[in-house]
């Protein structure tokens, strides 16, 4: 496990398997990382995959109040952490990470007008 800190001071923890592009798999719902160990590993041929526990879950903290923002800093801090990560090698696997992943694509086109 490895750990890296939000913006707002937050630690994220993470895990990485495998090696070649950067791939992000971001959790939904009340999932933790553990969730997900099978799907990691078995991407983990093709991919370096990332697989992290979101705020308030599995083994990263929380810092109150709760705002959509940070998950977004969150993810953002996770890529920085990890060199080469884009987000078009997001992969979000409920309803609410799949929105994560788009904002942060936003975020992203915004950056660079």
């Amino acid at each position: 496990m490895q750990k890296v800190v939000s913006k707002d001071g937050t630690e994220l923890a993470y895990d990485t398997y495998g090696s070649g592009p950067v791939l992000v798999l971001v959790a939904g719902g009340f999932t933790e990382r553990s969730r997900y160990v099978d799907d990691a590993k078995a991407l983990s041929s093709a991919f370096t995959v990332v697989n992290h526990d979101r705020r308030g879950r599995g083994d990263s903290g929380d810092t109150l109040p709760y705002a959509v923002e940070r998950e977004w800093e969150d993810l953002e801090a996770i890529r920085s952490a990890v060199a080469g990560i884009t987000p078009q090698q997001m992969v979000g696997l409920w309803q609410q990470a799949q929105r994560q992943v788009a904002a942060t694509q936003e975020a992203d086109s915004t950056k660079s007008e």
